[in-house]
């Protein structure tokens, strides 16, 4: 599942919760304004604890790997086991620059 569709799942289950919690709040107290009041601290809640969740898994997912304006006398060896960029910008190398990526 794409974070596209995790972040749609995620946005229709924060207004469900926000909406149960304020139908319920209103029923048991029999009023309107301690229900809106309810409904946007669930709602609130609720988008916080989703963006949190999202954020943990975005994070985890990729990764970058940068070297940057190295100058080397020999050689580099760099190894990422997860999916994500890797970048080499303004290296002189004496011999070889080995960069193996072996995420999906």
């Amino acid at each position: 599942m794409g974070m596209l569709a995790r972040q749609m799942i995620g946005a229709v289950g924060s207004v469900a919760v926000a909406g149960t919690v304020n139908v319920a709040t209103s029923i048991i107290t029999e009023s309107r304004t301690v229900g809106w009041i309810a409904f946007v601290v669930a709602l609130f809640v609720a988008c916080v604890a989703v963006q949190f969740g999202l954020g943990l898994l975005g994070r985890s997912a990729s990764s970058t790997m940068v070297v940057e304006d190295v100058i080397v006398d020999g050689s580099i060896n760099a190894r990422m086991t997860n999916p994500g960029v890797q970048r080499v910008r303004g290296a002189v190398v004496g011999r070889d620059l080995n960069l193996e990526q072996s995420g999906n």
